[in-house]
């Protein structure tokens, strides 16, 4: 069900460093019956959706905290699973990328049918979900 369904968004990205970003979002995509040409086309294509087209075969160490952390989003929609989970997913990110990742999860919440469970300290990641729950005080 994992496998089939979810996406994740882990804090600490979890890229491994010697694969290059477009290498980093296509290993999951090993675990399903697509040709190696179509791994390709969907992990340059949700890199293109976070804004990284140009860093296709850059390394982990060769990104900014921020591109890192946008393969790890590009990872995880990558497949356009039913649900993806995100831990802090704008973290790292300066304020017009966060707007961006907010709006394209937005984007693709309404046209694919992605839903997004975030959770987030960020005011704008907050107030741009349906629905909010806060947990704790």
């Amino acid at each position: 069900m994992r496998k089939d369904n979810f996406g994740f968004v882990f804090q600490s990205f979890n890229l491994i460093p010697v694969l290059n970003a477009i290498e980093n979002v296509e290993l999951p995509l090993t675990l399903f019956e697509y040709t190696k040409k179509e791994r390709w086309e969907m992990s340059e294509r949700a890199l293109k959706l976070v804004g990284l087209e140009n860093k296709l075969k850059s390394r982990p160490g060769e990104l900014s905290g921020g591109e890192q952390q946008r393969v790890a989003i590009a990872r995880a929609i990558a497949r356009h699973p039913q649900v993806v989970f995100a831990d802090e997913p704008t973290a790292n990110l300066d304020k017009k990328n966060a707007w961006n990742i907010i709006a394209l999860m937005k984007q693709l919440n309404e046209n694919d049918r992605i839903s997004f469970i975030v959770a987030s300290h960020d005011e704008k990641v907050i107030h741009a979900g349906k629905e909010v729950l806060q947990l704790g005080e």
